[in-house]
C-alpha cells in the first residue's frame, strides 16, 4: 500500500528545525540591489551590515533558498575576514539550515562541524547545543535514528543545564517527533502535548506552534483519530501560511492529501497534492514532488489507470535518480496496481517483482524500529538506573551534611552553654571573693588597733561628725539607723532592715540609694557591704586613736 509510515516519514521531518526565527507576514521578494547595497556599502558600520545580513537570512531562506545561500555565503566571508567569530558561527549554521531543507546533508553535516568547532572555541554551550540539535535533524532525515535520538538527548541535557526553556522545549519537540519516526504514536503525544500546552500558556503563536500540531497532526492520523488529525493539520497550515513557512506549509499540504485520500475525499486530496506539488517545485524540493506526485497517481489509478500509469513512467528516471527505497518500493507498487488494471501481467509481474525486492528492505527498517526501541528503553532504564542512583546518593550525601549541620550545631550551642555557664561561675566566684573581701576588711576594722581584742558591733562607734564632713553632708536620723543595723551584719536585706527600724522597705531602698550617692559606692551586688566598709573605714580613723 502507498501509504505508509517510511514512505510519509520525511513529511514530518522538518519539524525537527531548531531556529525558530519569526517570519514577517506575506513579505514581498525584497530588492537584493537595495539590501546588499547596506552590506558592501564601506560607509555603513559592521555591526549594521551584519544584521542586514542575518535579517536577508531570516526573511529570504525559507522563500528563496538559492538567492539566500549564496547572501549567507557572503555573510560568512565578511566574518571571516573581519574575525567576527560570533558571525561566523551564525553565517555557516545558517549554511547547513539552508543545505539541510535542500536535502544536500553531507554538505549541511560539514557546515554544522565547522559551526560546532567555533562553538567550541568560544566556550559556549547554547551555541553547541544548537548544533548538536541540528545535526540531529541531519540523522533523522537519514533515518539514523539512534544517533538522532543521542544528538537531541545531547542538546536537551545542555539546554537543561543552563536553564534554556526554548532549547528545552525544541529537543523534547524533537525527541517527540522520533517516536513518531519509530511508530510509537502514543508516547509520541505524550511528549507533544505537554509542548503544546506550553506553547498556549507562554502565549507562542509562531512558526514553532505550527509545526508542534503538524506532528501532532501526524501521530493522531496514525492512530485513526481523523477528526483530531485534521484539526491540528488545519491549525498547522493556518499559522504556518501565516509565518510565510513554505517547506513546512508543502509538508502539511502532503499531509492532508493523504489524510482526505484515506477518508475517500478525492477532490479535496487531489487539491491539496497539486497545491504540495506545485510548493515543491518552487522551492526545488525534487524528492518530496516526486513523493507527492506518487501519491496523485495512485489516486487516480482506480479511475484512470492508463494516466496513472504514464505518470509513473515519467516519473521513474528522477526515482531511480533519488536511490530512496521508499519511493522505488512505492512506485513499483504503482507500477504493478496499473499494469494489472489494463491487463499487461507480464510487466505487471515484473513490476511486482520490483516491488517485492524494495519491500523488503523497507520491511527490514520497519523491524529495525523495534530493535531501535528496545534500545532505547534500555538506555532510558539505564539512565534511570543511574538517575536513581545519584538521586539516593545525593540524598545520602545531604543527610550526612544535615546530621553534620546538626551534630556542630549541637557542639557550638554545648560550646555557648559551657561558656555561658563559666562565665556565670566566674562572675558568680569574682563576687562571692568581694563579698568575703568586704566582709574581712569589715571583721578587721572591728579590731582594735593590737588586733588582740575583737569588739562586737556595740564597741565600734561610728564618727558622725568626720563622716558627715567627709561628705559634705548630713545623713538623717533615718540614714544613721540603717547604718547601725549593718554594722550589726551587712548582709541584711533591705526588708530585714526595713523590720528592724519598723519603716517601710522603699523608705529603706531610697535612704541606701542616697547614701551610695554620696559616699560614691559604685555599681556591686554587695553595695550594702561595701557602703558599710567605706562609712567604717572613715570612722576608723579616729576609733583606732
Amino acid at each position: 500500500m502507498f501509504l505508509s509510515v517510511i514512505t510519509v516519514s520525511k513529511n514530518f521531518l522538518l519539524v525537527f528545525i531548531i531556529n525558530f526565527s519569526t517570519i514577517l507576514l506575506a513579505e514581498p521578494k525584497p530588492n537584493k540591489e537595495v539590501e546588499q547595497h547596506s552590506w558592501t556599502n564601506s560607509n555603513v558600520a559592521l555591526e549594521n551590515k551584519f544584521n542586514a545580513l542575518d535579517s536577508f537570512y531570516q526573511l529570504n531562506h525559507l522563500k528563496f533558498p538559492d538567492s539566500t545561500l549564496v547572501i549567507v555565503n557572503y555573510h560568512y566571508q565578511l566574518a571571516i575576514s573581519s574575525n567576527q567569530p560570533m558571525e561566523q558561527f551564525e553565517a555557516i549554521k545558517n549554511k547547513g539550515n539552508i543545505l539541510r531543507l535542500k536535502g544536500l546533508y553531507k554538505e549541511a553535516m560539514s557546515s554544522y562541524q565547522i559551526a560546532y568547532e567555533i562553538a567550541k572555541k568560544l566556550d559556549n554551550p547554547l551555541l553547541m547545543a544548537k548544533i548538536e540539535g541540528n545535526k540531529g535533524n541531519i540523522y533523522a532525515y537519514q533515518r539514523d535514528y539512534l544517533s538522532a535520538i543521542n544528538h537531541f538527548s545531547k542538546a536537551l541535557s545542555t539546554y537543561e543545564k543552563i536553564g534554556n526553556s526554548n532549547g528545552k522545549r525544541t529537543m523534547l519537540t524533537s525527541l517527540g517527533n522520533m517516536f513518531l519516526l519509530i511508530q510509537d504514536y502514543k508516547k509520541a503525544l505524550s511528549y507533544l502535548e505537554p509542548v503544546l500546552e506550553e506553547l498556549k500558556v507562554q502565549k507562542i503563536d509562531d512558526r514553532s506552534l505550527g509545526i508542534v500540531y503538524t506532528n501532532l497532526g501526524w501521530a493522531h492520523y496514525k492512530l485513526s483519530n481523523w477528526r483530531m488529525s485534521e484539526e491540528s493539520y488545519e491549525k498547522a497550515l493556518k499559522i504556518l501560511k501565516r509565518e510565510n513557512a513554505l517547506f513546512y506549509v508543502a509538508e502539511v499540504y502532503a499531509n492532508l492529501g493523504r489524510l482526505h485520500k484515506e477518508l475517500n475525499n478525492d477532490s479535496q486530496a487531489l487539491n491539496y497534492l497539486k497545491k504540495c506539488i506545485e510548493l515543491n517545485s518552487l522551492l526545488g524540493v525534487k524528492e518530496n514532488e516526486l513523493e507527492a506526485k506518487l501519491l496523485l497517481a495512485e489516486l487516480i489509478a482506480d479511475k484512470d489507470p492508463r494516466k496513472a500509469l504514464n505518470m509513473a513512467i515519467s516519473m521513474k528516471s528522477s526515482i531511480d535518480n533519488e536511490h530512496d527505497i521508499l519511493l522505488l518500493r512505492d512506485l513499483y507498487s504503482l507500477l504493478h496496481t496499473c499494469y494489472k488494471k489494463i491487463g499487461t501481467i507480464a510487466f505487471a509481474l515484473e513490476s511486482h517483482e520490483m516491488y517485492a525486492r524494495y519491500n523488503d528492505s523497507v520491511q527490514k527498517e520497519i523491524n529495525g524500529f523495534h530493535t531501535i526501541r528496545t534500545a532505547y528503553e534500555k538506555d532510558t532504564k539505564l539512565l534511570l538506573d543511574n538517575l536513581q542512583l545519584k538521586t539516593e546518593q545525593e540524598k545520602k550525601d545531604l543527610q550526612i551534611k544535615q546530621l553534620k549541620q546538626v551534630i556542630g550545631l549541637i557542639f557550638f550551642s554545648l560550646l555557648i552553654i559551657s561558656v555561658s555557664l563559666y562565665y556565670i561561675y566566674a562572675i558568680r566566684k569574682k563576687n562571692l571573693n568581694e563579698r568575703e573581701s568586704l566582709l574581712k576588711e569589715i571583721a578587721k576594722l572591728k579590731l582594735n588597733e593590737k588586733k588582740s581584742l575583737v569588739v562586737n558591733s556595740k564597741d565600734f562607734m561610728f564618727h558622725r561628725e568626720l563622716i558627715e564632713q567627709t561628705i559634705n553632708r548630713r545623713l538623717n536620723e533615718t540614714d544613721w539607723k540603717v547604718l547601725h543595723i549593718l554594722l550589726e551584719d551587712a548582709t541584711y536585706s533591705n526588708r530585714e532592715i526595713a523590720e528592724k527600724v519598723s519603716m517601710s522597705i522603699d523608705g529603706i531602698g531610697s535612704s541606701l540609694k542616697r547614701m551610695y550617692l554620696y559616699f560614691d559606692v559604685k555599681e556591686t551586688k554587695y553595695r550594702k557591704i561595701a557602703l558599710l566598709h567605706t562609712v567604717m573605714n572613715i570612722s576608723s580613723v579616729v576609733n583606732s586613736n
